[in-house]
């Protein structure tokens, strides 16, 4: 990590090079460059916080203790922390994948980084700070600052790359309590800077904060609180925060307003799980928007985990009657059959809009994924489908690497199974195996006969919180069933 010695080793070579003016950049990133941990902003410097928080994430192993720590109190920890770690190692998976492909050591990327970044301050001590952190070849990030207990720490997050800053709600609720209604409306305003308005044709916006909140709005203390319950994030919005913001819904000023107000309440009760009050909300959404391919999306996950299949049923042929042609329509029809164990009427729907080049990459990976659920072997067309939609998504995409992993272990192809599961895992920056990779490694036990050590992997496979068709679980469960009894070794070939 020498890097002034480097720097001067490109110059001595880059003279009449064709692509001089980029080692030109190089060189002067280099001559700024020093170990990373002799960089240091004092206690009373807002970019402390920012710092320290990059200095975690950019580590040889990330830890989510320190990260946590350099966060403020007000918002709500984590139910679930195993869940909250794996989460945060999978939010890191696209940077580490990205460091590794230009092949840097991850010191020596933090060292580059954290030496070249140049932040820039919005706001003050009272209200808290903007800090707005730009590295050379890399998104601008920015960090909402405040002062608590003494100490700076992060309220919220977000980056040119699309990531809202929802967290920011908790500070305008608490500067609401404080009756800092200035204070709060400089945090709304921050937040409203980074989300703007969008959705296209579909009169349903999954974010609509922008209708709730614009910039340099003089609201009073209730529109202050609408908004911050529209921003927060929805698998925080519960208890006194939800029942007021039905409270609002209930009393919605306009239609559009309560059409806004049942997508916020919508997409709370999905990441959630709560499916039974979901399903009033979603037929709201379609009642008051019937052609909105996203009210649909939400009233099929209510209905087929409350196997409203009826319902369900009754809604695609209304809408399959004035547009018969529409994939989402021939998209949904699939879930449903699927959803009824029929895999093989949902393979054809699935394959309709393959034949019609009308085919999601989604689409490709469950025609591929259904045929786990048939009592059929694997075939090439299944494979091929799934290296489609891998290719679609550079190879990059853990729930398809998965698929075609599964694939190749029921197919006796061990070998290959394995390469993509490690290449799955990796990008979901997952270290050790979940549910859906314990199904995997059960499948490729299974291959080689030994049904034994199968069945104790399988086992592992935990039962979701919500049921879905064709889930690892309910594979695992099925393939368990049709074992021979305990001790025995099977006949199942496989490519050694």
């Amino acid at each position: 990590r020498r890097y002034r010695l480097a720097a001067d080793l490109l110059e001595a070579g880059a003279a009449g090079q064709s692509n001089e003016s980029q080692i030109a950049a190089t060189i002067s990133i280099l001559r700024k460059t020093k170990l990373h941990g002799e960089i240091k902003f004092a206690d009373s410097d807002p970019r402390s916080a920012a710092h320290q928080f990059l200095e975690v994430i950019l580590s040889r192993n990330p830890d989510i203790d320190k990260a946590r720590a350099l966060l403020t109190r007000l918002k709500p920890m984590a139910a679930d922390k195993d869940e909250e770690r794996r989460e945060f190692q999978a939010s890191l998976a696209g940077m580490r994948a990205e460091i590794e492909s230009q092949g840097l050591p991850i010191e020596v990327a933090a060292d580059m980084a954290l030496s070249n970044i140049r932040y820039s301050l919005d706001g003050d001590e009272q209200v808290g700070y903007r800090i707005t952190a730009e590295s050379p070849g890399s998104p601008a990030q920015e960090f909402f600052v405040v002062r608590e207990n003494g100490a700076f720490r992060i309220a919220a997050l977000a980056s040119s790359s699309g990531i809202p800053p929802e967290d920011i709600c908790w500070q305008v609720l608490a500067r609401l309590e404080k009756n800092d209604l200035p204070g709060a409306r400089r945090w709304l305003d921050w937040a409203r800077e980074k989300i703007h308005a969008s959705g296209g044709d579909d009169p349903i916006l999954l974010n609509p904060f922008p209708q709730f909140w614009t910039k340099g709005q003089e609201g009073d203390a209730d529109a202050i609180r609408r908004a911050a319950l529209v921003l927060m994030p929805s698998s925080d919005l519960r208890g006194d925060n939800l029942a007021k913001l039905i409270q609002y819904r209930d009393h919605a000023r306009t239609d559009s307003e309560r059409l806004a107000l049942n997508v916020v309440l919508g997409l709370a009760y999905v990441f959630q799980d709560d499916y039974a009050h979901l399903v009033p909300v979603a037929e709201q959404l379609i009642k008051a928007a019937p052609e909105s391919i996203r009210g649909l999306q939400l009233a099929a996950q209510a209905y087929g985990v409350t196997k409203k299949f009826d319902d369900w049923e009754k809604l695609l042929n209304s809408l399959m009657q004035k547009h018969p042609d529409e994939p989402e329509y021939t998209r949904s029809a699939a879930n449903l059959a699927a959803y009824r164990g029929d895999y093989v009427r949902a393979r054809q729907l699935h394959k309709s809009l393959m034949d019609r080049g009308k085919a999601s990459e989604e689409d490709l990976n469950s025609y591929a994924w259904e045929i786990l659920s048939l009592p059929v072997k694997v075939d090439d067309e299944s494979i091929e489908a799934a290296r489609r939609a891998s290719d679609l998504t550079k190879n990059s995409n853990f729930a398809i690497l998965h698929t075609l992993a599964c694939l190749y272990a029921a197919q006796g192809k061990p070998t290959q199974a394995l390469e993509v599961l490690r290449k799955a895992m990796e990008s979901a920056g997952m270290e050790e195996p979940n549910d859906a990779v314990w199904f995997a490694f059960g499948l490729i036990a299974e291959q080689y006969g030994e049904y034994d050590a199968a069945r104790k992997i399988y086992s592992r496979v935990e039962k979701p919180k919500t049921e879905t068709p064709g889930s690892s679980y309910e594979l695992s469960q099925a393939h368990m069933a049709a074992f021979p009894k305990a001790g025995g070794k099977g006949s199942a070939k496989a490519e050694r």
